[in-house]
């Protein structure tokens, strides 16, 4: 850990005008460092000797990040420097040390202390810049401001009382800082639903990224990340939570019906560039073939086809304290060659698991519906859905957000027609027949690719046989309880570019994202659809163009808000394989990525 000061001068004299102390913000004026207590010339040495034990510690912890695991607290702690109690008059003196002291976790995240509560973030290499929060208010309609009272160092983690029953908490992870916040009872004035509000300043500007994410960007690009955020309550449920910008503000919103407290949030700081955890495979068996993530970031579902001599399987990862597992917390395991995991889907809450097995009865395929209880997973499947005349069924899988519609795709159905079906589950019960079925036609290979809104009522299947194998979409939308066989709107391709050879959708259904890997001789590409006012378009809201042959658009995912487009590229590099983020900023998309994540070693 770093023992430097955040900024030239200390940490009071020269720091940005949100963390200086209330009164110099009001004025103007630059605030004084408090004078020190009126100490004894002994109990001045005794305050220094401690002093000088507890950076010691932290020069000891720092040293062995790189060797071990991280220490669970932000900082070392008078608990472990001095063994003794501390005298209650040194206290003051001792904390006052502590907070002058910037922190650097091992993933080269620091965070300084400021006054009133605020913190400021910023990443050593690569970027410049920091950025700073500040706890402002929590509540409902009326929210009550936040009274920061001092930093306390703990063993486990610093925290800060903020009143109305809630404190602020952080802690170091391998990936940068947690930063938590405690609710020991419903905030006055909320009504199943209450938000926690933090001011933010600095060089470093943040977009949202999706429902429980930002990301800081400075000159050079995405800095940092803000996000992961993860909700439960005392019995450990999870609740939905959403985050959102506005007005220099970052505000953190949580659906609490039914919640027991306290209820904890729980964000996570940390490089935006950095891999957080890496799960491999073995023995052949094409780890990562397919892949999800529930809505907050925290539950991994991957998929692995040709594990067992092409049994297949698919493995659940949960992250626990922002550090992710290296061996799985369920496997779920095939069988008779049938590739389970060749497709795998999420519902948000990472509760509900469907996975796809398009080899199973001599390719007739399957899905199989695994479900979370009381915390555990059970190896048996709750729902299997068949496929019949060799439709290879279980090719592409989707979940609506709830995990109660699951879309199924069957692109060789019919002789390559294709076609792709919806389940419903109804009273804890899934139906074993179709509620709909989309079918294609000639050989469009219609369920090659499959995406639901997050209600389920609206689905996208890619056809990218169509026309010769110029490809096509085709969004699907449910009404008044019933699904019409014609689509609400089609996409359509050129040139042999197989458009729908992968899509996304955003959570309201309302924006499409569809790849075609074969554009401009395999150049690829990527095509934004936006629907306003109930009508779809029929040319693309943006358009993202590969280059090189990397068949940009052979992968495609979305932001839940519709705002962040990820697009896969397995031939770049010679093999290599890229994948590009763009973001969409004050309404508009730009051509060029906001960030470019690239393989190596021809691992596509």
């Amino acid at each position: 850990m770093s023992a430097g000061r955040a900024w030239p001068g200390g940490p009071v004299s020269r720091v940005p005008a949100l963390l200086q102390a209330p009164g110099a913000r009001r004025s103007g004026r630059t605030a004084r460092p408090p004078a020190p207590p009126v100490m004894s010339r002994r109990r001045r040495a005794v305050a220094v000797g401690v002093t000088v034990a507890l950076m010691a510690n932290f020069a000891a912890v720092a040293g062995a990040a790189s060797a071990a695991a991280p220490r669970p607290g932000v900082r070392a702690t008078r608990a472990s420097a001095y063994p003794g109690r501390v005298p209650a008059g040194l206290q003051a003196a001792i904390d006052e040390t502590l907070a002058a002291q910037p922190v650097t976790s091992p993933a080269g995240v620091t965070l300084a202390w400021g006054r009133d509560g605020a913190v400021s973030f910023r990443l050593d290499k690569g970027h410049s810049g920091n950025f700073v929060l500040r706890p402002e208010s929590v509540g409902g309609a009326r929210p009550a401001l936040f009274s920061p009272g001092p930093f306390v160092f703990g063993p486990a983690k610093t925290t800060e009382a903020l009143g109305h029953g809630a404190s602020a908490w952080y802690k170091t992870t391998a990936r940068g800082f947690e930063q938590g916040f405690t609710l020991a009872y419903r905030p006055a004035g909320a009504a199943n639903r209450f938000s926690i509000v933090i001011g933010y300043s600095g060089s470093l500007r943040p977009r949202p990224t999706g429902p429980g994410s930002l990301s800081f960007f400075g000159p050079a690009g995405p800095a940092m990340t803000y996000g992961g955020l993860r909700v439960t309550d005392a019995k450990g449920k999870a609740l939905p939570a959403r985050l959102a910008l506005g007005g220099g503000e970052v505000r953190m919103t949580v659906d609490d019906a039914g919640a027991v407290y306290p209820v904890s949030i729980d964000p996570v700081i940390a490089p935006s560039s950095a891999s957080v955890a890496t799960f491999t495979g073995s023995g052949g068996e094409e780890l990562g073939s397919s892949v999800a993530l529930s809505a907050d970031g925290q539950a991994a579902l991957v998929g692995a086809p040709d594990a067992g001599s092409g049994n297949g399987a698919a493995f659940l990862y949960d992250a626990s304290g922002g550090s992710w597992p290296t061996t799985p917390t369920a496997t779920f395991s095939g069988s008779k060659g049938e590739n389970l995991g060749s497709s795998v889907a999420l519902s948000a809450a990472g509760q509900v698991a469907l996975v796809g097995a398009l080899a199973a009865s001599s390719s007739n395929g399957a899905a199989y519906v695994y479900v979370e209880s009381a915390g555990s997973w059970s190896a048996t499947p709750v729902a299997s859905f068949t496929g019949t005349g060799n439709e290879e069924l279980g090719y592409s899988v989707a979940l609506s957000a709830d995990g109660q519609a699951a879309l199924v795709g069957a692109w060789e159905a019919g002789s390559f027609k294709g076609a792709a079906y919806l389940y419903e589950e109804s009273a804890g019960s899934w139906a074993t027949t179709p509620t709909a079925s989309f079918t294609g036609s000639g050989g469009d290979n219609l369920g090659y690719s499959v995406a639901l809104s997050a209600d389920g009522q609206v689905a996208l299947v890619g056809a990218p046989g169509a026309s010769s194998s110029s490809g096509a979409a085709f969004v699907y939308a449910e009404s008044a309880g019933a699904w019409p066989a014609s689509p609400a709107a089609s996409f359509t391709g050129s040139g042999g570019e197989e458009l729908g050879s992968s899509v996304a959708l955003s959570a309201d259904g309302q924006a499409a994202l569809v790849g075609a890997p074969f554009a401009g001789s395999q150049n690829g590409a990527a095509y934004l659809f936006t629907e306003a006012d109930g009508s779809w378009p029929t040319t693309a809201t943006a358009t993202f163009a590969g280059s090189g042959g990397e068949d940009l658009g052979y992968s495609v995912a979305l932001s839940a808000d519709g705002q962040a487009a990820l697009v896969g590229a397995p031939a770049a590099g010679n093999g290599d394989g890229t994948a590009y983020l763009y973001g969409e900023t004050a309404g508009a998309w730009p051509a060029s990525p906001t960030a470019t994540f690239t393989g190596s070693g021809v691992e596509r």
